[in-house]
């Protein structure tokens, strides 16, 4: 016979709980602050980059930097560093211009060919922007 059956009669342990558990001893208590959270300001170091932290959730420190821009577009590192926010190193760019310039394999140039091959992709967006426009007036 199996020592873990409930054998005829016996009552199980849970009756009359209906789903809810004994309250743990050591659970979180009303008035103690998670020691997790963090301040509004507080930056984080990830593999995507530098986030600083505001009212809304963690936001990249490059987007901060370069302040508003048009909803679509992406913040663009032109040396290739992640962590290097300097306001010369940034540029915003579409979406679908980050999509060629990944096709591309812009993040294998060295860095005197970079500010090129971001003016050729604007170019060639902006080319593809036009032609759609006369086909959709004509």
């Amino acid at each position: 016979m199996n020592a873990g059956q409930f054998k005829k009669g016996q009552i199980p342990w849970n009756k009359g709980t209906k789903g809810i558990m004994p309250k743990p001893v050591n659970g979180f208590q009303k008035g103690n602050k998670c020691w997790k959270k963090r301040p509004v300001g507080s930056e984080r170091k990830t593999r995507d980059g530098i986030e600083v932290k505001t009212e809304n959730g963690w936001i990249p420190r490059g987007r901060l930097v370069l302040g508003t821009f048009p909803i679509g577009y992406v913040v663009l590192h032109i040396d290739g560093d992640r962590y290097n926010d300097a306001p010369d190193n940034l540029i915003a760019i579409p979406r679908a211009v980050a999509v060629t310039l990944n096709r591309w394999g812009y993040k294998h140039q060295p860095p005197s060919l970079r500010r090129a091959f971001i003016a050729r992709a604007m170019l060639n967006h902006r080319i593809k922007q036009c032609k759609s426009s006369k086909s959709t007036a004509a």
